[in-house]
């Protein structure tokens, strides 16, 4: 079987190519299949008749490997079975020697710490090599070290053997995927025809909903207000501050009404409250004009401000202004829906990719229809007209992008 050191210049290759939770632990299980091998080898790697022998399938099915340690044993299992079947197939007793020879070399190229429990047997020795190709025995080292472990274990339930051959894995493990992505295609298609079946039926609208609609379309206003409640400050934004030719002036006033002179802004929305209205409320064309971007089309720093009035992110609303300001003479129960839609097939997917990862990691099957366990709040959430789709979607993708933190 490989030497101690060949293991370790297998894991600390490995180290370098992908992210080990506790490396200290992966080092120990990489050497742990020899180092408790006290009465014969046979039980430790899973073999009757040697490396060449390790039976990777049994291994799995007793074990879990959810612990460094355990990743590291099933690398030195790896390493043993690959080592006599596919890059030195002729067991030869010489090689104990050549290792001792070489151990120093290893230990240097691939900046390997002997670990105490080891550095009894671990010998060095001076002499010619005999039978030992060391260019290949690097090849190994670099070729084993360049696949994950958890390829190597679906490589293995699935077959009983492994490869080096990341391309070959692929092919193994292709069909399964694809029966997978048809079955979330078709969970999802589904969901999104129950969905448009109920706000079909919709009749009304909530508050939320209005304002979804108002604060993007609505000009330097988010809230429907009554006319004796009107905010004098997105009166003085909209005729005071944008209201002008240029940048640079429009940063002047900003700088001019919100720094430097706050008493001159507050003495103009005092003013604006004492001269709207008590009593008249708004009309329909007032409440019209407050969904629709009939005037006020393609105007994103409407946008943008009206979300920094409230807590917001703007790209939601970005998407339902310009929807809006195409369609800027209709207002439709729909155009929200589809909006959330890409968002919502989106989240469904980035959420079957994480369950995956999960799955990997604990060994547990998970299969599509996870889906339907979040159906019931996204048909709530898509019959009303909100944000929370695009959130959902916004959450999922900062946890798959720094899922291995």
């Amino acid at each position: 079987m490989p030497g101690y050191v060949i293991h370790l210049a297998v894991a600390k290759e490995y180290i370098r190519n992908f992210r080990v939770k506790n490396e200290e632990e992966f080092l120990k299980g990489t050497i742990a299949p020899d180092l408790l091998s006290i009465n014969g080898k046979s039980k430790t790697h899973y073999s009757k008749v040697g490396g060449s022998g390790v039976n990777l399938k049994q291994f799995l099915k007793e074990n879990k490997i959810n612990t460094s340690y355990m990743e590291g044993y099933f690398l030195h299992l790896i390493v043993d079975y690959l080592f006599y079947n596919k890059y030195f197939t002729n067991f030869d007793t010489r090689l104990y020697n050549d290792y001792d020879i070489i151990n120093k070399k290893l230990i240097e190229k691939y900046k390997i710490t002997i670990p105490d429990e080891i550095k009894a047997d671990v010998k060095f020795k001076e002499g010619t090599i005999e039978i030992l190709d060391i260019d290949k025995l690097e090849k190994m080292i670099s070729e084993i070290s360049k696949k994950k472990i958890s390829e190597y274990k679906k490589e293995a339930k699935q077959n009983g053997i492994v490869t080096t051959n990341r391309e070959d894995n692929k092919l193994i493990t292709s069909n399964g995927s694809k029966k997978e992505k048809i079955a979330l295609t078709i969970v999802i298609a589904v969901i999104c025809l129950i969905m448009l079946l109920f706000i079909n039926q919709k009749k009304g609208y909530y508050c939320d909903e209005i304002f979804s609609y108002g604060s993007s379309n609505s000009e330097y206003d988010n809230i429907f207000w009554s006319y004796n409640e009107y905010d004098g400050i997105n009166k003085l934004v909209k005729e005071e501050v944008f209201n002008t030719k240029s940048i640079k002036e429009t940063i002047q006033k900003l700088k001019y009404y919100f720094i430097d002179h706050t008493d001159e802004k507050d003495k103009y929305q005092e003013n604006v409250l004492n001269q709207t209205k008590k009593i008249t409320w708004q009309t329909r064309e007032d409440a019209e004009n407050y969904v629709k971007a009939k005037e006020n089309k393609f105007n994103y720093i409407s946008v943008y401000y009206n979300q920094v009035q409230d807590v917001h992110p703007p790209l939601f609303y970005i998407i339902v202004h310009t929807i809006s300001s195409i369609f800027s003479n209709s207002f439709s129960k729909y155009t929200i829906f589809f909006i959330n839609l890409p968002f919502f097939i989106g989240t469904c997917i980035l959420i079957w990719k994480i369950l995956n990862l999960i799955r990997k990691k604990i060994n547990f099957n998970f299969n599509s229809d996870f889906i339907w366990t979040k159906y019931r709040c996204n048909i709530y959430n898509d019959v009303f007209k909100n944000v929370y789709d695009a959130y959902i979607l916004y959450h999922i993708i900062f946890i798959y992008k720094y899922k291995n933190i």
